[in-house]
C-alpha cells in the first residue's frame, strides 16, 4: 500500500469515527501539545519539501474542546498548506524559500491559531467555505 493510500485510509477512518460519535468527547487540552503532536505527524512531508517551519504557540494555554475534531481541522490545514506550496512550486517550476508558519495568540479570552504559508493561495470565493465540513476544491 502506498503512503498516499495509507493516508487516505487514515482520513476516512477518522471521519467515520467522528461521524459516528453520538456525543462529543470534550476535554481540556494544552494547545501547544496538540499542535506539536500534529506537526510531528507531518514533519516528514515538511522536511522533504524543504519547508521552513515556524512554530510559535502560546505555552500553557488550555482549551475545553472535542479533541478529534480540532485535531483533524488543524491537520487538514497543515496538509492544505503543504499541498498549496507543492502547487506553487510546480507552477513556477523553481525552488523558493517555502514557509509554513503556525502561531497562536491569546486575545480577548480567545485563542487565535494562525496557519499560513507562501503557497498558491485560496480563491476569494472559497474563503467563507473553508471550515464547512466536507468542503474541498480538490477534484
Amino acid at each position: 500500500m502506498t503512503s498516499s493510500s495509507i493516508r487516505k485510509s487514515e482520513i476516512i477512518s477518522t471521519h467515520q469515527k467522528y461521524a459516528n460519535l453520538k456525543t462529543k468527547m470534550n476535554s481540556v487540552l494544552k494547545v501547544e501539545d496538540l499542535v506539536n503532536d500534529i506537526v510531528t505527524i507531518h514533519k516528514y512531508r515538511i522536511e522533504k519539501r524543504n519547508i521552513n517551519l515556524t512554530l510559535k504557540v502560546c505555552p500553557r494555554t488550555e482549551v475545553f474542546v472535542e479533541k478529534l475534531g480540532l485535531s483533524q481541522t488543524i491537520s487538514n490545514a497543515i496538509v492544505n498548506a503543504i499541498e498549496s506550496i507543492d502547487q506553487r512550486a510546480k507552477a513556477q517550476n523553481k525552488n523558493e524559500d517555502w514557509k509554513l508558519d503556525i502561531t497562536s495568540e491569546f486575545l480577548e479570552n480567545k485563542i487565535i491559531l494562525n496557519i499560513s504559508d507562501n503557497g498558491i493561495g485560496i480563491e476569494k470565493e472559497n474563503l467563507d467555505k473553508l471550515f464547512n465540513y466536507g468542503f474541498s476544491t480538490k477534484k
